[in-house]
């Protein structure tokens, strides 16, 4: 079970951070981005990672790949502290784990949106729906798929 909670992290800091040249320091001044923004920007569209998809449905549904290994279900939420968080099950051929994973958010003085896995202590990456987010749930053959192919 160690390894496949390795795995899963492995994977998350993976998802996200796949953006060359893009990791920074927390901008200064950083503002909290409100819940609200967060919601209307995850809400309904698909994230495009390095090698998966995640899905934020309407009603905080959560959907996820990563390659044909593995897919996640579960509830996604955006707080007003300016977190967007997903709580799954994941479940692959090597296991299955519950998950947890958040996502900061701050506004610079630009009001650039940036981001950093709760995983992740120092980088902040740039928010770009405009090119890593899809509108609706693009993914769902290959999820569809994959979930019967490990007898889900």
């Amino acid at each position: 079970m160690r390894h496949l909670q390795l795995g899963f992290a492995a994977v998350t800091a993976l998802l996200v951070f796949a953006h060359p040249g893009s990791a920074d320091k927390k901008p200064r001044p950083a503002q909290k981005v409100g819940g609200q923004y967060l919601a209307n920007t995850y809400n309904g569209n698909s994230w495009k990672w390095s090698k998966g998809y995640a899905y934020f449905g309407g009603g905080g549904v959560f959907k996820a790949v990563w390659e044909d290994r593995g897919y996640a279900e579960g509830k996604w939420y955006a707080t007003q502290s300016g977190n967007v968080c997903y709580e799954a099950h994941w479940k692959s051929k090597k296991g299955e784990e519950d998950r947890k994973v958040c996502w900061s958010h701050v506004s610079d003085a630009d009001g650039v949106v940036w981001q950093r896995s709760s995983s992740d202590r120092n980088d902040w990456y740039r928010l770009r729906p405009e090119t890593r987010f899809e509108r609706g749930f693009v993914f769902k053959r290959s999820f569809n798929h994959i979930k019967r192919g490990l007898g889900g």
